[in-house]
């Protein structure tokens, strides 16, 4: 008899186990455990406790969501651009949203290409260039506009660009006669010197010299921005401190030049008894010598009076 209470016993705690499991309070056990009963003399009675696990079921919704990052393609995306850093495979300094007018001299079409690929060959173009001091990349359109003079900056934000020099060899600097000499220093003959500001310190140097008569050619010290007028054109040296510019040639030398002006005089007197002329005869040399600081000029006469035959 207490055997079958015992039995009736575990049979209760296991179906109170396996509700739970059907209700999902208690977990499946990890292993499973067979209990066997050994078998006993007394006789005994088997009661029987159905246990109904309710049919149940589970539908899991599982949500995957994939994140993936490309960097854009887009021909109108803006392009990257880090003010005062040089830009990559150039000698060029970025200026982001920044516009300098003026000083145009070469356009370039870029539409074929995305913002940023236009950009950077926009400045490989000027940096190859030795006229190109700045070059102006508009987004909008992807034209590049190359210069030759550095203007004041504006800000633009529809606008990137690049400065690859300060001095363009050979080139005139805009508004000016004066022709550019990069890294080259021409010692003496200074008139005066004075300390230039600006945007383009090289062009306010030579606007200097053009608006002094005496001045030749002037040399900007890049370190100091001291521009050095001068009423010569001497020797040039190599000098990476030192660009200048030519803005008048040199006055040269004149050849003295000899000027032989022959004056005839003819005199005829008269008297009661006796008719004569005589004629004479006045060289006049003019010798002029000018140089480009002073004219010389000296007048030698020679006189020679011939007379005249009475009744000739």
């Amino acid at each position: 008899m207490s055997m079958n209470r015992s039995l009736f016993v575990r049979g209760l705690i296991l179906a109170t186990q396996l509700a739970s499991v059907a209700a999902g309070t208690l977990p499946l056990p990890a292993t499973t455990t067979s209990t066997i009963i050994p078998p006993s003399t007394t006789t005994s009675s088997t009661t029987t406790i159905p246990v109904v696990l309710p049919s149940t079921t589970t539908t899991s919704s599982l949500t995957v969501t994939t994140s993936s990052s490309t960097s854009s393609t887009s021909p109108t995306a803006p392009p990257t651009c880090t003010s005062g850093t040089i830009l990559p495979g150039t000698t060029c300094t970025q200026e982001c949203g920044i516009e300098r007018s003026t000083g145009d001299y070469k356009s370039i079409d870029y539409t074929e290409l995305t913002t940023q690929s236009g950009f950077q060959a926009c400045a490989r173009a000027c940096s190859d260039d030795k006229k190109c001091l700045t070059a102006q990349y508009r987004i909008n359109n992807r034209i590049c506009y190359m210069k030759n003079s550095i203007t004041a900056p504006v800000a633009n934000k529809n606008i990137n660009g690049v400065v690859c020099r300060t001095c363009a060899q050979g080139s005139l600097i805009p508004g000016t006669s004066c022709r550019q000499e990069c890294n080259v220093d021409r010692p003496g003959g200074a008139l005066t010197s004075l300390k230039v500001t600006g945007p383009n310190p090289l062009r306010s140097c030579a606007e200097a010299c053009v608006n002094n008569p005496q001045c030749l050619t002037a040399e900007l010290r890049k370190d100091t921005l001291r521009c050095f007028l001068k009423m010569s054109v001497n020797d040039k040296v190599a000098n990476t401190k030192v660009d200048g510019v030519i803005c008048r040639s040199p006055v040269s030398s004149t050849t003295p030049t000899s000027v032989m002006t022959t004056i005839t005089t003819t005199t005829t007197s008269s008297s009661s008894t006796t008719d004569s002329s005589t004629t004479t005869v006045t060289e006049v040399m003019t010798t002029t010598t000018s140089s480009s600081s002073n004219t010389d000029s000296s007048t030698t006469t020679t006189s020679a009076t011939t007379p005249t035959a009475p009744g000739a």
